[in-house]
């Protein structure tokens, strides 16, 4: 997961992906202190590399992160780590297509898909996958 955070949102995604491991990432030291939901977690860098081996994920969640500054780098990494038919499946507040394209884009992503969350008004999830796929 992109954006851990205090890991609140765990619990949900490991109901999801009971079979999956996950591990939390995020830039904030302070956020990853109070990070407990069990979950490994590491502190990741916008300039990347990101501490993943490549090939070696299956989809990357990031929830509600794409209203702050994205470093292209740090995308720019998940390229290598997704494995061939990976995804970034994420979470954005307003559908944000041309500013959302141009980063993905600028990471050698692409985005395949995107609709609005049922019943909750301005709230999008969107999938993108690795152009070089």
């Amino acid at each position: 997961m992109l954006g851990t955070g205090d890991g609140r949102a765990v619990p949900v995604y490991r109901s999801v992906f009971a079979d999956s491991r996950i591990y939390g990432c995020d830039m904030s030291a302070a956020s990853l202190r109070r990070h407990d939901s069990g979950t490994p977690v590491v502190q990741i860098s916008g300039d990347g590399p990101l501490p993943f081996a490549g090939r070696t994920i299956g989809v990357v969640l990031a929830s509600f992160v794409f209203h702050f500054s994205v470093p292209v780098p740090l995308l720019a990494e998940l390229p290598r780590i997704l494995r061939v038919g990976g995804a970034l499946v994420a979470t954005v507040y307003g559908p944000q297509t041309p500013s959302l394209i141009r980063l993905l884009r600028a990471a050698r992503m692409e985005l395949v898909g995107m609709r609005q969350v049922r019943d909750v008004h301005g709230h999008f999830v969107f999938t993108a996958q690795p152009t070089d796929a």
